[in-house]
């Protein structure tokens, strides 16, 4: 890839071939710091002098209101890199190679000029010490042809993100690919283990690469990592239905990372696992007679009648299996329902534990799906549909009641 001077975006890929790095060029060094942490008492910080963030945009699937965050609703993590250490001397700096691009140093940077910075949605921080951090300088050099990177994660914090390298850990540790880590909030080996979804963040990655200062801020672009569905039965037979369980029960995918070794990320999801159960309701659900369509599971007032969702790690499938499960391992749906005439409260039938696996066709990152429970009288059709303004991987399951 030849240097530029505009920089590049993070974009998601499923790309498993590895570009070659190129090596650096062994420049003279200079051991003192380029840059000072400088506070910065204007109103308005001058972007010429000092780093400033924008607030961050989202890439959304569709224009539809209906997906996941639109917008940050609280603070993102960022780190950030310009002059790489030297190939000889892995404790110093190597200023001649600050304007070199990302994919020639990517393997020798370290998170000097951001390591776990904390930026707020509106994209305002301040330097542990106070003030903002300035662009990073080093005579006799050009700091016009500097080239920076910027990584960042949402949520901020270490809940569920981690970084491979860290300044924390010393310049020598801390140098190398970038490779982040999203771990599920779960750890369970049993399904029979309850799991909160709300605990579950929508979680988010970007990167900005080989940005040069330019006295505009830097804006990140966020990509979502995780797909998300929610659920809601459809009844078109003559009596009234009463759904008391949905639960949502196996061995969910737990990690995937995002390793930055150059400008087109790559991502892999871990066969690492978590077990347990969702449950989509709180209590009964009643759903009308005549092709009526019900409330979505779990909906209240506390989540705008949204309904409960779940917010799932989707496999990728490297392998292009035609049978490949993409949430995980033995997922399965199990309901409990009851059939009335109309008007009685006396039941004409009662199942429990009525079993589904759950296999929807290859989830999108970003994408919330609605998981309908068409109920037919002698069956239940599930048909998983995207919430965006094109049909995209659905797929059809058919639940057969004797």
């Amino acid at each position: 890839m030849k240097p530029t001077d505009s920089p590049q975006h993070y974009r998601p890929t499923m790309k498993t071939t590895a570009k070659i790095l190129l090596p650096l060029f062994t420049a003279p060094l200079l051991l003192a710091a380029s840059c000072s942490d400088e506070p910065s008492g204007q109103t308005s910080p001058d972007p010429g002098r000092y780093i400033l963030f924008a607030p961050p945009a989202l890439t959304l699937q569709s224009n539809s209101s209906r997906s996941l965050e639109r917008s940050l609703s609280g603070d993102f993590t960022v780190y950030g890199y310009c002059a790489p250490q030297d190939i000889k001397n892995q404790a110093d700096i190597s200023w001649g190679n600050a304007a070199a691009s990302w994919n020639d140093k990517s393997g020798f940077v370290t998170p000097r000029v951001f390591s776990e910075q904390r930026v707020s949605a509106e994209g305002k921080y301040a330097l542990a010490g106070g003030g903002l951090r300035a662009w990073e300088s080093q005579s006799p050099y050009d700091e016009k042809g500097f080239k920076y990177s910027f990584i960042a994660h949402y949520p901020a914090g270490e809940g569920v993100f981690s970084m491979n390298k860290k300044m924390a850990d010393g310049a020598v540790a801390a140098m190398g690919v970038p490779e982040l880590t999203f771990t599920m909030p779960f750890s369970y080996a049993s399904p029979l283990e309850m799991l909160d979804a709300d605990l579950v963040p929508d979680a988010m990655v970007a990167a900005v690469f080989d940005l040069q200062k330019s006295g505009t801020a830097v804006k990140f672009r966020f990509e979502h990592l995780l797909s998300s569905f929610r659920f809601m039965v459809n009844n078109y037979t003559n009596l009234r239905l009463e759904i008391k369980r949905v639960e949502l029960i196996g061995s969910f995918y737990r990690s995937a990372k995002v390793n930055f070794k150059t400008t087109t990320p790559e991502h892999s999801v871990g066969t690492d696992m978590y077990s347990g159960t969702y449950s989509l309701l709180d209590e009964s659900q009643f759903v009308p007679a005549q092709g009526s369509a019900g409330d979505y599971l779990g909906a209240s007032e506390a989540n705008n009648n949204e309904g409960v969702t779940l917010k799932l790690l989707a496999g990728l499938n490297p392998d292009k299996l035609p049978d490949y499960d993409y949430l995980g391992s033995g997922i399965m749906l199990v309901m409990d329902y009851t059939l009335y005439e109309p008007g009685s409260t006396e039941p004409v039938h009662v199942y429990n534990n009525v079993t589904t696996n759950f296999l929807p066709g290859q989830p999108k990152a970003g994408v919330r799906y609605t998981v309908n429970l068409n109920y037919l009288g002698n069956e239940f059709v599930l048909v998983f549909l995207p919430e965006t303004d094109v049909w995209e991987g659905d797929e059809d399951n058919d639940i057969i009641i004797n």
